[in-house]
């Protein structure tokens, strides 16, 4: 059975996903208090934290985007045989069309 190396940089980005949401949710939290004009934090500091997190989430996006197509996606087309391209490509559009 063949397994192509991709484990590791999958989980790695995986791991990304889910730090983006935390951040996101950060970001929304931070954006509400802000919105409000109330919050423990005073108002610079609120539009710091907004600013920040709002940075921070443009860079992580790009980031993983750049690994994406230029790691995850290179190394599966050289790794994946015709037959499991195939494979991955009907998982892909099953789960596009179930709303994933």
């Amino acid at each position: 059975n063949h397994i192509p190396r991709l484990e590791p940089l999958v989980l790695l980005l995986s791991s990304e996903h889910e730090e983006f949401r935390r951040n996101l949710r950060s970001f929304q939290f931070w954006l509400k208090e802000l919105e409000k004009g109330k919050g423990n934090l005073d108002h610079g500091k609120l539009v710091e934290k907004v600013r920040e997190t709002g940075n921070y989430l443009t860079y992580l996006l790009q980031n993983h985007l750049e690994q994406e197509t230029e790691i995850l996606y290179r190394v599966a087309d050289q790794e994946l045989r015709a037959g499991e391209k195939k494979e991955l490509a009907r998982r892909i559009r099953e789960q596009k069309s179930e709303g994933g």
